[in-house]
């Protein structure tokens, strides 16, 4: 009993010792050169609140009892002493989750982050405090991927909110990101086949395979380059990120590194070194040998405590065993879920889609029938113009044509009084010859009564009847000369009367003809008229019934613009069901983890 009670005091030597060995987290005494106003502003912030990425070990991550673990963890504790303020770390669900906080400004900064070109919108960032390679992970009987462009094409999941998302889609868009909650369901999805590879950094990576026991994954090829991490601080807090800046350029290499060396060791083969497993195998190394010196005298506890040693480690086999295949069925379960929530989105998607399309066609198939009703409307009123038009234009024709009839009538007739006019203008000519003659009749007469004068002269009274007879002739000479005298005055006159009307006749045959040319021309314009018209009319018909096809064919697409609605209501419907029914999945894992981790504890 005493030399057991001796033990028992070394073993709690032994394990103080150890402790002590552990590396002392309190500050030490290191002051951060801060400005006055920084220090001000620092007062009046005492506390400041945080966004790590809940699933993200061995940097960051929250434990069972819910403390916030990790390298940087420890690294901003050891900040948070040095300014003497208080960070406080905001647990969310997801990585996404953060990012959309962090945004809305309900927490303060990244604790650890890329910065990004959409994070400088509206982030500021510290000097790195995380280095790390990127890595692709492939299933072992997959193709040789050697870097990005090996990807192209390809599937590869990235968990969602990661820089990689940013940076893939911008330089290699060939590339087709699959976003993933968490690391632990994309390793899933690559281990069961729905993606052909994973972007990630190596410490999680191994870290999440050695947790899950997946066998089927490994290291496809390290990308070149280093990917840095920072602290992220809104924008609005300039004097925060250069407080955090400084008290970071405090921490030394050695500090750094042996912060790392507790968290983490290198991945894929080389030893990790963690320093609670450190400090638990120190310990269990010291209770072996204290309780193998204690055991060597006593064979019969020894081999009683062997049974019992090897019947607890058979249960714990066989315990392991069930945890890893439970892990197993989680990550299965976990990226069967994914994959109906993802697809249950994408159908959301394509039906929100489908619907904002439908409406839009709608609209605008309302307003081209709108339009069409328009023109349609216009074209029966040209119409009716074009028909009311021609029928005009006809009526004028018709006049045109009677009053060519009448034209060449009066043409005609005009044409026949000339003749006339010509022909007693031919009689007045010869009325006139005839009294020349009359006046040559006349003057031979004359001539006559003076030689029977002369004569009756000659013959006293013998000649008396001669100079009666002569007196006679002499008057009859004298009554036809002013006979010839007026005739020739009328002739002259009716001669000026017909020259005058066969100028008149003249000039207005040449208005009649005129006008004959004139309604000629006009019928032949009019007539071109109309047929340019009934041309017209033909092809107002032609539209009208192009534009009544349209509209039957605008009623068509209407309807089956309905009908793709009603498919996406139908196809949003589904969506909402398998949403639903991968909440109720993702709940089902959440509980069954929460089980796991239970009876991890009650084994511990």
């Amino acid at each position: 009993m005493g030399n057991a009670r001796s033990l028992l005091w070394l073993l709690l030597i032994l394990v103080v010792g150890v402790c002590c060995l552990a590396p002392a987290w309190a500050a030490d005494g290191v002051e951060v050169p801060l400005t006055e106003a920084e220090r001000a502003w620092l007062a009046e912030h005492p506390t400041i609140t945080f966004g790590p990425d809940p699933n993200w070990p061995p940097y960051e991550q929250f434990d069972a009892s819910g403390a916030f673990v990790g390298i940087s963890a420890e690294l901003l504790t050891l900040v948070a002493k040095r300014l003497g303020v208080t960070f406080e770390f905001v647990r969310k669900p997801s990585w996404d989750a953060v990012v959309a906080a962090v945004k809305a400004r309900e927490i303060d900064c990244y604790s650890t982050a890329v910065a990004t070109q959409d994070r400088k919108e509206y982030m500021l960032f510290t000097r790195p405090h995380v280095t790390m390679p990127g890595i692709i992970l492939a299933r072992t009987d997959a193709p040789a991927y050697t870097r990005l462009e090996d990807l192209h094409g390809k599937k590869v999941a990235i968990v969602s909110g990661y820089w990689w998302e940013e940076a893939i889609a911008r330089d290699h868009p060939e590339i087709q990101i699959v976003p993933s909650p968490d690391i632990a369901t994309a390793l899933g999805m690559l281990s069961f086949g729905s993606v052909d590879a994973m972007l990630n950094d190596p410490a999680t990576s191994a870290w999440y395979l050695q947790e899950l026991d997946i066998r089927n994954v490994r290291l496809a090829a390290r990308l070149p380059g280093a990917t840095n991490l920072a602290v992220g601080v809104r924008k609005d807090w300039p004097l925060l990120r250069s407080i955090i800046d400084k008290a970071l350029g405090t921490v030394s290499a050695d500090e750094r590194q042996a912060i790392e060396n507790r968290w983490t060791g290198s991945a894929f083969g080389e030893q990790e070194t963690s320093f609670p497993w450190l400090l638990v195998g120190s310990i269990l190394a010291v209770v072996l040998v204290l309780v193998g010196g204690v055991l060597f005298g006593n064979r019969m506890l020894k081999a009683k405590i062997a049974a019992q040693t090897d019947q607890l480690r058979a249960e714990l086999a066989r315990r392991e065993e069930v945890y890893r295949a439970v892990a197993r069925t989680t990550v299965e379960v976990t990226g069967a879920a994914t994959q109906l929530g993802a697809s249950a989105r994408e159908q959301a998607a394509t039906a929100g889609t489908f619907h904002t399309s439908a409406t839009q066609a709608a609209t605008a198939v309302t307003s081209i029938a709108a339009t069409l009703d328009a023109l349609l409307e216009a074209v029966e009123e040209i119409h009716a113009v074009a028909e009311h038009t021609t029928r005009r234009a006809e009526a004028g024709r018709q006049q045109l044509d009677r009053l060519d009839g009448v034209m060449r009538v009066m043409a005609a007739a005009n044409q026949g009084m000339g003749e006339r006019v010509v022909a007693i203008q031919k009689s007045a000519e010869k009325i006139k010859l005839a009294t020349v003659m009359m006046v040559k009749v006349v003057d031979q007469t004359n001539l006559l009564s003076v030689n029977s004068a002369i004569e009756a002269e000659k013959a006293g009274d013998h000649g008396r009847g001669f100079r009666i007879v002569s007196q006679e002739i002499q008057r009859l000479a004298d009554q036809s000369a002013g006979a010839t005298l007026q005739i020739e005055g009328i002739v002259r006159s009716m001669q000026d009367g017909v020259e005058e009307g066969v100028r008149e006749a003249r000039a207005a045959r040449e208005q009649v003809a005129d006008g004959v040319d004139q309604a000629e021309h006009i019928g032949t314009e009019l007539g071109g008229i109309m047929e340019e018209i009934a041309r017209l009319t033909r092809r107002f018909e032609q539209i009208r019934g192009l534009v009544a096809d349209q509209s039957r064919g605008t009623e068509t697409i209407r309807a089956s613009i309905e009908d793709v609605e009603s498919g996406a209501q139908a196809v949003n419907a589904s969506s909402a069901e398998l949403a639903d029914v991968s909440q109720s999945l993702q709940q089902a894992i959440q509980s069954l983890r929460a089980g796991v981790s239970e009876l991890s504890e009650d084994d511990a």
